[in-house]
Order: C-alpha cells, then sequence, then structure tokens
C-alpha cells in the first residue's frame, strides 16, 4: 500500500485531497476484487471512504458486523447516498449485527436506518447480538459480496485492513460463515432504541 501522508484536521487524522483521491482508488480496485492487495485503514475518514466503496462495489449483498453502527461514520450524507445508491437496485441486500444495543440509543445512526428501511424495506435486516455471543469474540467486519471485506482485529481500535479478490476468497467464505451463525443467534434491534431521538 502506498503510504498516505495525513494532516491534523478536526480533532482526527483527515487525508489531503490528492491522498483521499488515490486511497478511495485503491480501495475501489479492492472492494470490486480487481486488486489482492491489502490495504490499511487507521482513520475516521479511512473508514468512510471504505464504507462508501463497498456499496459501491457490492453487486447483491452487504453484510455489516459492528459494535454500535457509529452515527459519526454511518450517518454522513456520503455514506447515506452510497447506501441509498446500492438499495435503490433491484435485488440488493444490507444485513447489519449490532453488539451494544444499550450504547446504540445515543451513537447509532438512525439516519442510516431510517434510510434503509425506506429504501429496502425486507431486503435490510438489523439485529442485536445476544452479549453471551459478543463476549466469544473482539472483532468486527464488513463483507461486500463474497468478494471483499474489511476487518478490525479488536472492535475497540478503529484499525482494520481492506483486502479483496483471490487472495481473500477464503478469509471472507470463512467470515461469511461466521456472520452467518452470528445471525442466527441474534434478535430484531430493540424498537425503543432504534426509534430512539
Amino acid at each position: 500500500m502506498r503510504a498516505a501522508k495525513l494532516k491534523e484536521s478536526g480533532g482526527f487524522m483527515a487525508l489531503g485531497n490528492s491522498e483521499a483521491a488515490r486511497y478511495r482508488a485503491e480501495i475501489a480496485k479492492v472492494m470490486s476484487g480487481e486488486s489482492s492487495d491489502v490495504v490499511f485503514n487507521g482513520t475516521l475518514e479511512h473508514a468512510c471512504i471504505v464504507i462508501e466503496e463497498a456499496f459501491e462495489a457490492a453487486r447483491s449483498h452487504v453484510r455489516i458486523l459492528t459494535n454500535r453502527l457509529d452515527c459519526n461514520c454511518y450517518d454522513r450524507d456520503t455514506i447515506v447516498d452510497s447506501m441509498r445508491r446500492f438499495l435503490d437496485r433491484p435485488g440488493m441486500r444490507l444485513d447489519v449485527l449490532v453488539e451494544d444495543e444499550t450504547s446504540a440509543a445515543t451513537a447509532m445512526g438512525r439516519r442510516f436506518i431510517e434510510e434503509a428501511e425506506s429504501a429496502a424495506g425486507e431486503r435490510f435486516t438489523i439485529l442485536a447480538v445476544p452479549q453471551r455471543i459478543v463476549e466469544q469474540y473482539k472483532y468486527n467486519f464488513l463483507l461486500v459480496d463474497d468478494v471483499a471485506l474489511r476487518f478490525e482485529e479488536d472492535r475497540r481500535a478503529p484499525v482494520a485492513v481492506v483486502s479483496g479478490g483471490n487472495e481473500a476468497l477464503p478469509v471472507v467464505k470463512n467470515l461469511l460463515r461466521v456472520f452467518n451463525a452470528i445471525q442466527s443467534a441474534s434478535r430484531p434491534l430493540a424498537k425503543r432504541v432504534a426509534q430512539a431521538a
């Protein structure tokens, strides 16, 4: 991966315009499966670019296992717009598993959820992972079809890797099995949390 020069901006590390454009182009290739590179994801801006490009590249299904669907990321216009474009295409599906239902009441991306429900109806699910299951692992991830992934080894540290293409296929397939197992043990998100003001 090309090392991007970061500059301080607004309390978190931000990429300059040219660095952001190069990072976005690199992520787009990985998310589409065109590249098997492993790319570092270590800032909020990185994460937002990765999520946007995941929705742009997906051909059928995006799956997200997240601590709380952070509103600082998921409620951004660029992410909501990318997600809407994805779900506006016939047959696209979005499944989200949320681990921390308690903090989700104040920190969850409510706009993201509302827009997804509006665009997709039954093609969008958001479920709460039971605490007994959450205690069995510490990672979070996002899967794009069966082609690419964003993987955080530790949900408490916003540091992740992004990978796609042939090299990532075995990992993606394994994480898909993990996602399906966690999803089958999860329950609907409490209405009071999903609709909290």
